[in-house]
């Protein structure tokens, strides 16, 4: 790997002259939750950023995902946290709102190479709070609709399109199952993933959302409860199946493998899984709701420590290890969060990384993932028929601004 650095500023841009940037070596920290096959490009890119940097010395630290959270509690109780670390929104939100990450406004504004519209705008977003910029993406993922093109040739039907409508969406999913379905076979118009992070996506498309800018449950409202309706209508007609509640993502990939469901919600990871098996598929945008075409994305971004003692180098590492050439050779899982850094991916998944681009970021507070937990909970009375939509959006309204006033108390 040859990565030279493409971005980022200078210890002297920043201050800091050739005298003292040389008096001594300067120790960082970079804690990562990086699986197996991640970790040789990360320990590649951190070498080289070390040979190119003999004032700097990064040592990169990993821990598994299910470690990694316990990992940052315990740093932040002894005030010992890593100076530059991955950061995800939501699982990071205490600490994002707890002042406990480094602004880097005034180093972005001194940084002539850094170039912010590059990156991953809805990134960006996430890791902005009080107008003040506290981390930049390494990766980004959002919601699409995978498509069948044989299911779709086979009812009469054309393909989906950027303008598609959410009317056009049921009646598309009605037509194929009704059309195609036989005593024997089973055709799906449509199979859904978890309603998690995503579902504000399609609560957006009507004027809703999963958590508001007062930091409650936004969705029990005529829009929320119209983009539930929306789903438990075409479970009660035999149109979708009811979503597996222990891996709904997963049955809607089985369903879609098999040909037996014509449309499948999926993210980034989804692409690979049907380029691997060889199926013929499309992808589509989130249908056009009442209030436009939205979709929510989600990614990691790299952060550097409040109370870290080298911010400055911090910033140059993190500038570095955020660069479009760096991401195009560590983000190997998914789409790297700069544009620049594109190359490297397969013709299908630069087609995806283009459809998931403008995404809305939902409000990840303190509290965000309980709130996801909740509706899958009810919601689930709600795919078997036990409890009506408008019910169920209030009892999620209840739990969720309970869980959310009790995350934003601790």
């Amino acid at each position: 790997m040859q990565i030279k650095r493409m971005a980022g500023v200078s210890l002297a841009v920043l201050g800091l002259g050739a005298g003292n940037a040389l008096a001594e070596t300067v120790e960082l920290t970079f804690a990562n939750a990086l699986s197996l096959p991640q970790v040789a490009p990360y320990q590649e890119a951190v070498d080289e950023f070390n040979e190119a940097h003999p004032n700097i010395d990064v040592t990169m630290i990993n821990a598994p995902w299910s470690e990694y959270w316990q990992q940052r509690q315990v740093e932040t109780a002894s005030g010992n946290l890593p100076d530059i670390w991955l950061f995800v929104p939501g699982f990071g939100a205490e600490w994002l709102y707890g002042d406990r990450l480094l602004p880097l406004d005034a180093y972005v504004e001194s940084d002539p190479d850094i170039n912010l519209p590059d990156a991953n705008q809805t990134m960006l977003q996430y890791m902005t709070l009080n107008e003040q910029l506290y981390g930049i993406g390494y990766d980004f993922n959002g919601q699409v609709i995978y498509y069948n093109p044989d299911l779709f040739d086979r009812a009469g039907l054309p393909y989906p399109d950027e303008g598609w409508t959410t009317d056009e969406f049921v009646q598309t999913a009605r037509t194929i199952s009704e059309t195609l379905s036989t005593d024997g076979r089973k055709i799906w118009g449509f199979a859904a993933s978890n309603f998690d992070w995503a579902s504000d996506g399609w609560y957006r498309g009507y004027g809703a959302t999963l958590i508001d800018d007062e930091g409650t449950y936004g969705a029990n409202n005529d829009g929320g409860i119209t983009a539930i309706s929306l789903f438990s209508d075409m479970i009660r007609d035999g149109v979708m199946p009811i979503p597996d509640q222990k891996d709904a993502s997963g049955q809607a990939q089985s369903l879609f493998l098999s040909g037996t469901a014509a449309m499948a919600l999926g993210v980034g990871h989804t692409t690979f899984i049907f380029e691997d098996a060889g199926v013929d598929f499309g992808i589509a945008r989130l249908p056009v709701g009442p209030e436009g075409q939205v979709g929510s994305g989600l990614g990691g971004a790299y952060v550097i420590s409040a109370d870290t003692e080298h911010p400055d180098e911090a910033y140059e590492f993190l500038a570095y290890i955020t660069s479009g050439p760096v991401l195009a050779e560590v983000v190997t899982t998914g789409v790297p969060a700069r544009e620049s850094a594109w190359g490297q991916l397969s013709d299908r998944m630069t087609e995806f990384a283009t459809k998931v681009q403008g995404f809305e970021s939902f409000n990840a507070v303190k509290g965000s993932f309980q709130v996801m937990d909740i509706q899958r909970r009810v919601l689930a009375e709600v795919w078997n028929g036990s409890l009506d939509v408008p019910e169920a959006m209030a009892q999620i309204e209840e739990e969720a601004n309970a869980a959310l006033a009790d995350a934003s108390a601790n």
